[in-house]
């Protein structure tokens, strides 16, 4: 008697079954893939067509418009200077301890976005006592 007797129909389909998950098995990762594998930075676009990007922060003449979101959260412009100053003194402060500190800012909005040591500079790392002096 053999296993897969296919008179019966019954191999023909254990066969078939078989084939199908091996079919699964390579192919459902395909299908099932996240948002991860599309990549680290999802670019923003505008699904509809004539309808460019638009990004308020690099628009020079929203000056007063930002102005205006600004003032109705309760905040001006010295308090966004104090802040950018807030960044450099950190910074600086940071330089002290790392010195192969590696500051790149946002092209946007101009903030700090990557702090790491400088790696073509040679091994450093970040110390950060367990009660961080504040800036």
């Amino acid at each position: 008697m053999s296993f897969f007797n296919f008179e019966s129909g019954r191999g023909a389909f254990l066969a078939l079954f078989v084939l199908a998950v091996i079919t699964a098995i390579f192919a459902l990762p395909f299908q099932l893939r996240t948002n991860a594998a599309k990549g680290l930075y999802q670019k923003t676009e505008s699904h509809e067509r004539g309808l460019e990007n638009y990004d308020i922060r690099t628009d020079k003449a929203a000056f007063e418009k930002i102005a205006s979101f600004r003032s109705t959260m309760g905040k001006d412009a010295v308090e966004v200077a104090d802040a950018r100053d807030a960044f450099v003194r950190g910074e600086n402060e940071l330089k002290k301890r790392v010195p192969t500190l590696n500051v790149e800012y946002n092209d946007d909005i101009r903030i700090p976005e990557i702090i790491a040591p400088d790696v073509q500079q040679g091994k450093a790392f970040f110390y950060t006592p367990l009660c961080p002096k504040t800036f």
